[in-house]
């Protein structure tokens, strides 16, 4: 698992709307095209640690760590100039517990 971060409130809006469904909450991955436009995928973090860290630095005080079903390896990529990670791929969002 890797790691990611969201606004707190439409986050978990998000996910207890998807307990009406089946389908899984995901986090966009790098594409040509979103809404016409290139993506270069979701922020992602290696430890739940340097997540919260980056929340601390730029002061979000409204944003939490969620959890992202991949690899850190295969699925990310470097972006020069960022503190964080680019998603590769579409992937599940989940919740982690306080104590992760």
């Amino acid at each position: 698992m890797i790691y990611t971060i969201g606004h707190t409130e439409l986050y978990e809006q998000s996910f207890e709307g998807k307990k009406l469904t089946s389908e899984p909450l995901m986090k966009l991955g790098k594409t040509d095209n979103y809404n016409g436009q290139p993506y270069e995928g979701g922020c992602c973090f290696r430890t739940v640690e340097d997540a919260q860290a980056y929340i601390k630095r730029h002061g979000y005080d409204r944003y939490s760590v969620y959890g992202i079903l991949a690899d850190w390896d295969k699925d990310t990529e470097y972006v020069e100039g960022r503190e964080y990670n680019s998603l590769l791929i579409n992937a599940q969002l989940v919740r982690i517990s306080e104590n992760e």
